[in-house]
């Protein structure tokens, strides 16, 4: 029996459900991160580029909005993010900091906030599988995504050929070590620090992963009824 469509998630989240608290908090970190920004101009070089990188989290949850506004950051779904350089060259991210604040629950660490992600993956999958669909993107489109925590055999499942990054990302996830520690420690329920240096490259093309469609439905299907029913 063929698979029932399932409908997509909304890409973002509504602003307009944040709660007072929320917006008082975002509202501090702005306020925060501007002064900050402000007393870093004003260091040597040196002190600078190390007062920098300790305060990347701060920039990063500051900058989020800002990039999604500019449509820099093109949302999938409410927690995997797109960097699209061409209509054939696609990089799948995961939320940043100001995503998991606005999208996720202290409660809700752990395996919970594990099967979320996997849940927003599926679903940025087939918002994905639409676009080729509907010829929106082009079906030899190369899609990537970049990380630590994901195994070859559940990539490979999925349709994705996997291989060691090239040493910028390799960099660039030990830049961000200290926002990246911290939400895989939120992932993992407890203080836990990723193996920065080995992040892996996970490729397909929109045609490959438009083959994969009933089986990332069902994956998704499956993740919405195990979170529902706990």
């Amino acid at each position: 029996m063929p698979t029932q469509q399932m409908p997509l998630p909304p890409k973002t989240t509504q602003f307009k459900k944040i709660s007072l608290i929320r917006w008082l908090i975002i509202f501090l970190i702005l306020s925060g991160s501007i002064v900050y920004l402000g007393w870093l101009v004003t260091l040597p070089i040196y002190f600078y580029m190390l007062a920098l990188i300790l305060g990347l989290p701060l920039l990063q949850f500051l900058f989020t909005p800002i990039l999604r506004l500019f449509r820099f950051y093109k949302y999938l779904s409410p927690m995997v993010l797109s960097i699209v350089y061409s209509k054939k060259n696609i990089e799948l991210h995961n939320g940043t900091s100001f995503d998991y604040f606005l999208n996720m629950k202290w409660s809700d660490r752990g395996s919970r906030a594990q099967k979320i992600l996997w849940l927003n993956y599926f679903y940025a999958f087939l918002a994905l599988i639409e676009k080729v669909e509907t010829g929106k993107t082009p079906a030899d489109a190369v899609i990537k995504g970049h990380s630590y925590f994901f195994n070859n055999r559940t990539a490979e499942k999925l349709g994705f050929t996997v291989s060691p990054a090239d040493s910028k990302w390799k960099w660039n996830s030990i830049f961000n070590g200290i926002e990246i520690i911290c939400l895989y420690s939120y992932s993992q329920g407890k203080w836990a620090i990723p193996k920065l240096a080995e992040v892996k490259t996970a490729a397909t093309t929109g045609e490959k992963l438009v083959s994969k469609k009933e089986l990332i439905q069902n994956l998704a299907a499956r993740f919405e009824k195990d979170l529902t029913s706990n």
